[in-house]
Order: structure tokens, then sequence, then C-alpha cells
């Protein structure tokens, strides 16, 4: 994992999320660690909002996917027109996102894990 100064809330989630015997690398991705580290303070996926994660997830995924056609469609001969292969990412990303943001909502009923903004550290964090 990517060394930072974490603050003592974003410690203190970790730490209940590690209880949970979720893995790492699922309660705290690289991307999140990444934003932490340059300083944008965003919640760990299972203590976001579904809408938060369904759009940051559908959102980037479907980035990718538009540019992955994109490239594909320009450097061979292809019939594919820009609307299809928008609309092809679009519906890719909106299921990706959907189907993430389930996954974190699901596995944060079941491990009862609060909300960001409802999460409060306890005071010997």
């Amino acid at each position: 994992m990517i060394q930072i100064d974490l603050t003592p809330k974003r410690r203190a989630a970790l730490a209940l999320l590690q209880k949970t015997g979720i893995a790492p690398n699922s309660y705290a991705p690289l991307a999140v660690i990444l934003l932490w580290r340059v300083g944008i303070d965003c919640p760990p996926p299972h203590m976001a909002r579904f809408g938060s994660v369904a759009t940051a997830m559908g959102g980037s995924f479907g980035l990718a996917i538009a540019l992955g056609i994109w490239a594909f469609a320009h450097t061979h001969a292809s019939a594919l027109r820009g609307e299809l292969w928008l609309a092809i990412s679009a519906g890719l990303g909106v299921a990706f996102g959907l189907g993430m943001a389930s996954y974190y909502a699901l596995a944060r009923a079941k491990h009862k894990l609060p909300l960001w903004k409802d999460f409060q550290p306890p005071l010997d964090a």
C-alpha cells in the first residue's frame, strides 16, 4: 500500500474496515489512496453514498471504454459510427457503475458500516 499521512478519521475508518475481513484492496483501492495522496478528501467506497460510487466508477469505466473503442476504431478500418460507440460505452459505464455501487452498498449493509458523513471516529483514534 502507498504510504500517506492519514487523518484521524481516515485512520479510524480503515481500522474499522480492516476488522470486517473485507480485502484491503477493496476498502482502500489504489484510486482512493492516490486521491488522498494528492489532497482530495473522499470516503472509502464502502462508506460512500450509492450515487457517488455509481457516478465515479461508472463514469471512469465508461470513459475508459469510450477511449478504447475510439482508439480501436481509428486504428482499424471500422464501420462503427461515433454515436454507436458512445452509446456502447455509456451503457457499459452505467451497468458497471450500478453494479459496483450495489456491491459496496450490500457490503456496507452486511457489515453495518456507517456512511462517511455519519462516521465519527472514537476519541482515542
